[in-house]
């Protein structure tokens, strides 16, 4: 079992390496999750990356809104916005469902957060690249 979890927080690491992770904050974090010893040292490892990559893309969601000019569009990101948050903790009570009542499930929930957060957040990197300044 420890070897799955090693496995797991392994891949979760990757993952979130692999899609462009270049903050040291965020590496730091991700380090810890890795030598966590501990299924609650995971668990609050894993809490640390998924609550750090909400508060990036809080600032992400910002600065996109800033740069939208028309209230149409300010209206249509923030529904966007507040309807891609309804299916972030839908999927994570999903993912996280099958492992009710068990150690693991925070660690399967924070990594589910944090992998769909960044999934978000490059998006909207991605859109404010192509929007220009």
């Amino acid at each position: 079992m420890k070897h799955l979890l090693k496995l797991l927080v392994s891949t979760a690491c990757f993952a979130l390496c692999v899609t462009g992770a270049e903050d040291s904050k965020l590496a730091s974090l991700e380090v810890a999750l890795d030598e966590a010893m501990t299924q609650t040292a995971m668990n609050m490892a894993s809490f640390e990356i998924s609550e750090y990559l909400k508060e990036e893309l809080q600032s992400a969601e910002q600065q996109v809104r800033a740069h939208l000019f028309d209230d149409q569009s300010r209206t249509l990101f923030d529904s966007a916005a507040s309807a891609w948050i309804d299916y972030r903790t839908a999927q994570v009570k999903f993912e996280g469902n099958s492992y009710a009542g068990g150690s693991i499930q925070p660690l399967i929930i924070n990594l589910a957060s944090a992998r769909i957060t960044r999934e978000r957040l490059n998006l909207l990197n991605e859109h404010a690249r192509l929007s220009g300044p």
